[in-house]
């Protein structure tokens, strides 16, 4: 890991004061968060004041208990994923959803006497994006 500049000190304590607010909102959330990585309550505070940096294997709890990645909390830029390509075979079963979601809405509005898909082609569109992550 990079090292951090002074203005990202201050950015990643801003992120976990941040973050521990959303994650423990009530009172005595320091405490309950400290106890959560194996801290103690003053190195905490050190932390989110950003007198200090936490340390990497800290740094790995946090982001766990939050459920974000170390680049987010420490403010730095994510690394973009290359675009994919898909294989024939690959967007062979894409087409073959598209039609699917297709018929579907249709053989729903012919049941139902209606011509807008509206709502269940909402369904279908979400379903074919969890199949899309599934075989891409």
């Amino acid at each position: 890991m990079q090292t951090l500049t002074r203005s990202q000190l201050k950015r990643m304590a801003e992120n976990i004061r941040s973050c521990r607010d959303k994650q423990f909102p009530e009172r005595g959330g320091n405490n309950r968060l400290a106890k959560a990585i194996g801290v103690s309550p003053q190195t905490l505070s050190q932390w989110i004041n950003g007198s200090r940096m936490p340390p990497i294997e800290k740094l790995q709890a946090l982001v766990t208990v939050f459920g974000i990645s170390i680049q987010a909390l420490c403010g730095l830029p994510e690394a973009a994923k290359p675009p994919r390509r898909l294989t024939k075979v690959q967007q062979g079963r894409l087409a073959a959803i598209d039609t699917m979601i297709f018929l579907l809405t249709r053989q729903r509005d012919a049941l139902l006497g209606k011509k807008d898909g509206g709502d269940m082609r909402k369904v279908f569109t979400a379903i074919k994006e969890m199949v899309e992550k599934v075989i891409i």
